[in-house]
């Protein structure tokens, strides 16, 4: 017997075809307002990095993007008093791995009190940024070949491209390539020298 069928609960079943009908209708206009946000994501995004003073400086990194430019400006916002160095940034965001050490033993391990979320963020973003940027993709192939996964490899990388933000972020200075690719090469003339 279903709702409805007898006398006795016909008001009933009444009622619940009301409210259905009207649970129906409710879901349809959240599943509209849902995609019109959904739709307008991408744009909307745009329009944070676009209308926002820091904006520029990470949409000039190679491989930001419109999404990802506005994920990086979020996370790192526009207090420069809330890092004092980019180290503070990268233990924030879990990039860093911890040190222990005891007497003459020393392991790294894997921080996972931090913010997943920028950790996650940065992770992605170096992975993206190896489409466009021919230094990330020789220090990830690097990696690789030293015997580290490639998510491992990855962090390796944002905890570089941790640092150059930081630096960007500071200083609200416009990625160059030619500028980076300039430190690299004193800093292996630098290593070779020395060795």
């Amino acid at each position: 017997m279903y709702v409805g069928e007898s006398s006795v609960s016909q008001p009933f079943g009444y009622l619940v075809t009301v409210v259905f009908h009207s649970l129906q209708k409710d879901k349809n206009i959240l599943e509209s307002q849902l995609q019109d946000i959904l739709g307008n994501y991408p744009a909307f995004k745009e329009q944070i990095t676009h209308s926002h003073r820091l904006g520029e400086i990470f949409k000039s990194i190679p491989g930001s993007g419109k999404i990802m430019s506005a994920k990086l400006l979020a996370l790192m916002g526009d207090n420069k008093s809330a890092y004092n160095n980019a180290a503070e940034v990268q233990a924030y965001s879990g990039i860093a791995p911890i040190i222990k050490r005891s007497g003459k033993k020393s392991r790294t391990v894997f921080r996972f009190s931090c913010n997943k979320d920028f950790r996650d963020i940065l992770t992605l973003f170096s992975y993206c940024a190896m489409q466009w940027c021919p230094w990330a993709r020789a220090f990830y192939d690097r990696k690789r070949k030293e015997g580290k996964r490639h998510f491992q490899a990855c962090r390796l990388l944002a905890f570089t491209w941790l640092r150059i933000i930081y630096v960007l972020w500071e200083r609200e200075e416009l990625y160059d390539e030619s500028i980076h690719s300039a430190n690299v090469a004193r800093y292996y003339q630098r290593n070779i020298k020395s060795t």
